[in-house]
């Protein structure tokens, strides 16, 4: 009975408040309640942005049921805002612009009145003269952008970089870009052409808005920041994500776990300083630096034997001397990065620098170390050998079941709803771009643990763009992954190009616009080792170690098979496999002193194809490191590589006539399982057609194309049937056709047609590709062979113009 009397106290209570809010409601104007609905939306943007950063630090804000409630009182009180507002628009539209002829008799009666009304002239709303830009449903209006952000500009090549301090966000001096506080967080936006990067020393320009633009966010986070810093920096990038138009690609960056791109963005390396040192007057410290591409110095507050591993390089500064220490199993690259990194750090009185070697402490002089021994007493000596030393919360340490077990693969979930962690596994073997195909949603890709992708659709609403980083983090604590894990937020139609190498297919698509671009002039003619030790930089530009005519060894593996393929010079490569090629450099000298200096002498190749499996390419990756590793101490160098993704030296080993095939080629190879089956011999019988990317020796290759769907006039092909046909487009270049007849040549007696100048002979052979519809220049031929010869490949006006 008691409860009864209370719900229905309270029941009266509520509707009092609600009759109470609506009679408040009727007082109002049509412009006061237009305010607050304006108020309203601010107070949802700004729950939304304070949500996140909670979930950010809580992960088990992400299932409470805070953001339903909210929305759900949100929606109440906007509709009953929205009541009124209607009502009072109504009022206003019939009673502002209708009025009665003052001459006429209010008593008339009505038909009168309704005749003698004036009318209002037509009214004529001015057209819409410019660009419509479509713009992501529900977009939370730019309203309190940092004043620091508006200053960058929307559409230019640009690098920035900011630093949070508890609640105070400055921007960076360029010079100080590449050093970094651990206790602090720090943001980075780099904007640049599409397939260029960004770096330090990119000069701010603005582009035209029809120019194309990659653009990144990274929020860094060090070791030793507080709560506040991170729950500031989650604010700071959705404000500037916000304020760029919401197309940038994110990233969640943490100390000693920074991406690729984020190192790269730094030529000579970032420093990590210790803020518990700032105000300190300690004048000796410590260093802890490696990082074979990108060296990363680490300051270190406490100065102790237990922060030395074999694997760095430390270096201990004093006021009078400088030490490096040098690891047994540190690279040579390293070690020349570390003294570079010390003189720079001590300028031109760079005092004495005393190199000691892992091991060899004792060796130094008596007053080196008596210096030594004040900070680091020698007794006390105790270094961690390689990868003995590993943080418990390390993706190296593989606590994680997932990682070790058989569900180590590549996983994709859809994200259903908003603000909660409810994720379907989708069903996929090979992952595929038709796998992300709901625009208005958001998934999330989970690569082997190392890295946590955010797919977000171009419709999805912008409450699913922003809770997306923290459905990331959530996940990586519910799998117990490392805290470090790289989570990154991307956005359709701005994928990076690493989230596309994730699917085979889409860089069949991608590759199109991107794998035919010549990396240099082929002005320099024909490459030799002596014309490349002479021009450095130009052998740099191009990325050639030689001329690629060392030795090569060429294995093929597929499954549990591996082939030691015969030396020739037609190599057929299918996609369904992958090759391990053990590549001795060319040497431009016999001199004994100049041979001794050359890095690299030997490199390893490991190519994977667009449908290789994934037991294929684990067997080829530990096959190609036993061979790494048997070599290491002889300047070896391990590259591995993927289909469309090949460096122009490797195709230069090739000559740039490597020829990739369809994976079906080579069913026949396994069906009987005969290891010694001439593959060249049996798919010279075959018929097919190759594409040529590509104008050099470095940038080319030939790669079959079925179905033929479009062709280009820049385009070229080799037809193989019962002979083979060189067709160049008509666009094409002289050294693109010269790279088509070199592989033409290589497949047999070869004929050269060119566009518009095709022999009967020739549509009689290729009418199983050509005899199709095509879509060439952008139009749609016919399907049948006298269509295309007549209409489709003539030269159209755009050609003759070029």
């Amino acid at each position: 009975m008691e409860n009864s009397m209370n719900e229905q106290a309270t029941t009266v209570e509520n509707r009092a408040r609600v009759f109470q809010a609506e009679v408040k409601l009727a007082t109002f104007n049509s412009s006061e309640l237009a305010v607050r609905l304006e108020l309203l939306e601010r107070a949802q943007a700004s729950f939304d942005l304070a949500q996140n950063a909670l979930e950010e630090i809580d992960y088990n804000e992400i299932g409470s049921e805070t953001r339903d409630n909210f929305d759900e009182r949100f929606l109440e009180v906007k509709s009953r805002v929205r009541v009124h507002f209607d009502s009072r628009e109504r009022q206003l539209i019939r009673s502002s612009t209708l009025r009665l002829d003052e001459t006429i008799d209010p008593s008339a009666n009505g038909l009168g009145a309704r005749a003698n009304r004036r009318r209002l002239p037509e009214l004529k709303l001015p057209t819409f003269g410019g660009d419509y830009k479509e713009v992501r449903p529900n977009t939370i209006p730019d309203l309190k952008v940092d004043a620091t952000f508006r200053k960058v500009p929307k559409h230019a090549l640009t690098f920035e970089l900011w630093k949070i301090d508890e609640d105070h966000l400055e921007a960076v001096a360029q010079a100080q870009y590449g050093t970094f506080y651990d206790n602090c967080a720090y943001i980075i936006y780099a904007s640049s052409l599409v397939g260029h990067y960004a770096n330090h020393e990119t000069i701010t320009r603005e582009q035209k808005p029809n120019v194309p633009l990659e653009r990144y966010i990274h929020y860094w986070l060090g070791s030793n920041v507080s709560e506040q810093n991170r729950s500031n920096v989650v604010h700071k990038i959705q404000q500037l994500n916000s304020y760029l138009g919401n197309v940038a690609s994110i990233y969640r960056e943490t100390q000693n776990h920074e991406s690729a791109r984020f190192l790269s963005y730094f030529k000579k390396g970032c420093d990590v300083l210790s803020g518990a040192l700032i105000n300190s007057v300690q004048k000796v410290r410590l260093f802890q630096l490696d990082g074979r591409k990108w060296l990363r110095a680490i300051e270190l507050a406490e100065i102790e034997w237990s922060h030395f591993n074999s694997d760095y390089i430390m270096v201990l500064q004093m006021e009078a001397i400088t030490f490096v220490w040098i690891g047994r199993s540190s690279a040579s690259i390293e070690r020349r990065s570390a003294l570079a990194w010390v003189q720079r750090q001590r300028g031109k009185d760079s005092g004495t620098i005393c190199i000691v070697g892992d091991g060899y402490e004792q060796s130094m002089s008596a007053e080196h170390k008596q210096a030594w021994n004040m900070v680091l007493p020698l007794q006390q000596r105790r270094v961690f050998q390689s990868n003995q030393q590993m943080d418990s919360n390390s993706y190296d340490s593989k606590t994680n079941d997932d990682i070790n077990g058989s569900s180590n693969k590549f996983r994709i979930y859809k994200c259903n709803q908003r603000g909660r962690l409810h994720l379907d596994q989708l069903n996929v073997g090979t992952p595929s771009k038709d796998d992300l195909s709901d625009a208005h949603g958001v998934y999330l890709l989970d690569n082997y643990g190392q890295t946590i992708w955010l797919w977000v659709g171009a419709q999805a609403t912008q409450a699913d763009a922003l809770t997306a980083m923290g459905n990331g983090r959530a996940f990586v604590k519910k799998k117990k992954y490392a805290n470090s894990t790289l989570v990154v937020r991307v956005l359709e139609g701005q994928e990076p190009v690493k989230f596309k190498r994730l699917f085979g297919n889409w860089l069949m698509v991608w590759q199109d616009s991107t794998r035919g671009h010549k990396p240099v002039s082929t002005k320099f003619g024909k490459l030799d080792a002596v014309l490349l030790c002479e021009r450095p930089k130009m052998a740099a530009d191009i990325q050639l170690v030689d001329d690629g005519r060392g030795e090569r060894v060429l294995y093929r593996i597929f499954g549990d098979q591996l082939v030691e393929l015969p030396a020739t010079k037609l190599t057929f490569f299918t996609t369904n496999a992958s090759y391990v090629v053990k590549y001795t450099v060319q040497c431009a000298t016999v001199v004994a002193a100049d041979l001794a200096s050359v890095g690299v002498k030997s490199i390893i190749y490991q190519w994977n194809g667009s449908e290789a499996s994934a037991e294929t390419i684990a067997k080829a990756d530990s096959f190609a490191m036993a061979i790494f590793e048997s070599m290491q101490g002889a300047e070896a160098m391990f590259v591995q590589l993927y289909e469309f993704d090949e460096t122009p030296h490797f195709l230069l080993v090739f000559e740039g006539k490597l020829i990739i095939m369809r994976g079906q080629r080579s069913e026949l190879l396994h069906s009987n399982n005969n290891h010694n089956w001439d593959f060249k011999t049996n798919i010279m019988l075959e018929t097919f057609l190759l594409k040529i990317y590509g104008d050099a020796s470095y940038n080319s290759k030939a790669v079959e194309e079925h179905p033929l769907s479009a062709i280009s006039s820049k385009d070229c092909y080799v037809i193989k049937t019962n002979h083979v046909w060189v067709w160049c487009g008509q666009s094409s270049t002289g050294d693109a056709r010269e790279m088509a007849k070199s592989v033409g040549a290589l497949l047999g007696e070869s004929s050269l047609m060119l566009k518009g100048k095709e022999s009967k002979e020739f549509w009689q052979s290729v009418s199983m590709y050509f005899n199709q519809t095509l879509v060439i220049n952008g139009q749609s031929c016919g399907s049948t062979r006298r269509a295309i010869n007549k209409l489709c490949l003539l030269p159209l006006k755009d050609d003759v113009e070029r």
